[in-house]
């Protein structure tokens, strides 16, 4: 089993996908999920076809949701098998084409189907990659902070318990949400630990804050809210921060922009580039001295000749100093 060491499990949380779907499709579409609506298993990731070389994400169920596009059957196809090696369900699709790179970008959101214990990647009839899980559904519960409390430190601990009947290895997101779960922020993803402290230059300052963890065996997801609301007093909002900071955007996957926030704890030099999984320069959205705080971009998906990119995986890079950090975000069409 093979995923993308990438840092974007939140990337596919159902919150992250109403967004996308809502700048797809306009706010005439309340919700998504009244087309069609079923449980759909997301696959994301690059396909090598020279190589024949698949890289997933590791993969989330999202419950009761609709379709985003049409798929168009071609020569590679998901397949859904259970414990006795039975196909349950076999779905076509075309790959989008990566600007700038032979890779093929994998986006689909496919129904689910009770059962699944394998998912293959196919390309006619040839298995190009495998992912396997027990049948059950992992299980997550958060243990601190727990509400109905404050928190003044510089960081704040969130832990949680875990488990899974089949013993299947876990990776972990964290969001944060400012407002008692109105909208969600991710936080840190592909953890394998069951704690993390979170700085708090990184949360939003705010009364009704929340923590929600995401827990995937690499099919199957679940999740868990903090119980209470509990009040963030200490968030540097408005203040100078004490380090570098380079967020994950927001939304993500995205169409037609997206949102970078960063932050700065002295006044630098700052740049800020989009690249390709080549490492070919996309577009550059920020080359000038800025002052110390907190600072945002947008990226509309287009390339340094205002040509719109084709769906994919890009990079950004935040550069000041000796500081350097970068991140992945997904253009979907």
């Amino acid at each position: 089993m093979t995923y993308c060491q990438n840092q974007w499990i939140s990337d596919y949380t159902y919150e992250g996908l109403m967004d996308y779907f809502q700048t797809r499709f306009g706010p005439g579409i309340v919700d998504p999920r009244d087309n069609n609506p079923t449980d759909r298993l997301l696959a994301v990731g690059t396909i090598d076809p020279a190589a024949n070389h698949v890289e997933l994400l590791p993969m989330f169920i999202l419950p009761n949701a609709g379709e985003i596009k049409t798929r168009s059957p071609g020569d590679y196809a998901i397949v859904f098998l259970d414990a006795a090696g039975t196909v349950l369900a076999n779905y076509p699709f075309t790959p989008d084409k990566i600007t700038e790179s032979e890779l093929l970008a994998i986006s689909e959101m496919v129904p689910y189907v009770d059962g699944t214990t394998e998912v293959n990647i196919k390309k006619l009839g040839e298995i190009l990659e495998n992912v396997l899980a027990g049948a059950a559904e992992p299980t997550v519960t958060i243990t601190a902070p727990g509400g109905v409390e404050k928190t003044e430190g510089d960081t704040i601990k969130v832990s949680w318990t875990a488990s899974d009947p089949d013993n299947d290895p876990l990776l972990f997101h964290l969001e944060y949400s400012p407002d008692n779960g109105e909208t969600w922020q991710p936080l840190a993803v592909n953890l394998t630990s069951m704690s993390v402290n979170i700085h708090i230059s990184n949360i939003i300052k705010g009364a009704e804050g929340r923590f929600r963890v995401w827990v995937s065996d690499g099919i199957h997801t679940s999740s868990d809210v903090s119980d209470e609301p509990f009040t963030n007093v200490k968030s540097k909002t408005g203040q100078v921060p004490e380090r570098f900071v380079l967020n994950q955007n927001y939304p993500n996957p995205f169409n037609p922009e997206t949102i970078i926030n960063y932050e700065l704890p002295q006044n630098a030099q700052v740049d800020l580039t989009i690249f390709n999984l080549l490492g070919q320069k996309v577009r550059v959205l920020v080359n000038t001295d800025l002052p110390a705080g907190a600072h945002s971009a947008r990226w509309n998906g287009t390339d340094v000749d205002g040509n719109k990119v084709t769906s994919g995986v890009y990079i950004y890079r935040l550069k000041s100093g000796d500081f350097v950090e970068t991140k992945k975000m997904i253009f979907l069409q």
